[in-house]
C-alpha cells in the first residue's frame, strides 16, 4: 500500500490534535488498517513527557473500529516535525468490526449535588468497550472530536449494524 500525504487534506479533521497533526506513521497505520474507508468520527489524545510522545487514535469506519497507538523517543512528536530524526517510533494497532462489541461499560460515575438536584457524569476514563476478548478503555480527546460525540457515533454505528 503507498501512503498518500492526500490523507490529511482528506481527513485533517480525523487527524489532528487541537491543530498539530499526528505523525506519519500514524496516518500510514490508519490508512493501512481502513483502506478505501473514510473516518466517521474520532478519538485522539497526545501526551508527552521530556524524553518522549505518544499518540492514541480510534477511528469509527465505516462498520469498523480501527485503533493506533505510536511513541517515540522526541519529546514533541507530531505530522510536521517527523523527518528523518524519528525512526524509533514503536507503532501498534488493531481494526475490530462494530459488531464485535458486546458491551459499553461505564465502570464508575461521579455523584455531585446542587441546588439540592442530584448530578451524575461519566469521565473518559469511565467507559470501557467490551469486547468478546478483551475490555478496551477510552479516553479524553485532545483532538478536535469530543467523547461523547464518538461515544455516541460509535454507538450508533453498533445498533445500526445489529
Amino acid at each position: 500500500m503507498r501512503f498518500s500525504q492526500d490523507i490529511y487534506d482528506t481527513h485533517r479533521e480525523h487527524l489532528s490534535d487541537s491543530g498539530t497533526l499526528v505523525p506519519t506513521a500514524v496516518a500510514v497505520a490508519l490508512q493501512s488498517l481502513t483502506p478505501g474507508e473514510s473516518p466517521n468520527a474520532s478519538l485522539i489524545a497526545r501526551s508527552s513527557t521530556a524524553n518522549e510522545t505518544t499518540w492514541k487514535v480510534f477511528w469509527l469506519a465505516g462498520s469498523d473500529l480501527v485503533f493506533v497507538e505510536a511513541t517515540a523517543a522526541h519529546h514533541a512528536w507530531n505530522g510536521s516535525d517527523d523527518g528523518d530524526d524519528v525512526l524509533d517510533a514503536a507503532v501498534a494497532g488493531w481494526v475490530r468490526p462494530v459488531l464485535d462489541i458486546r458491551a459499553f461499560e461505564i465502570v464508575s460515575q461521579k455523584t455531585s449535588h446542587e441546588d439540592g438536584r442530584r448530578r451524575m457524569s461519566v469521565g473518559a476514563s469511565d467507559w470501557v468497550l467490551k469486547f468478546p476478548d478483551v475490555r478496551v478503555p477510552l479516553f479524553s480527546s485532545t483532538g478536535l472530536g469530543s467523547l461523547d460525540d464518538f461515544v455516541l457515533s460509535l454507538r450508533q454505528a453498533w445498533i445500526r449494524e445489529d
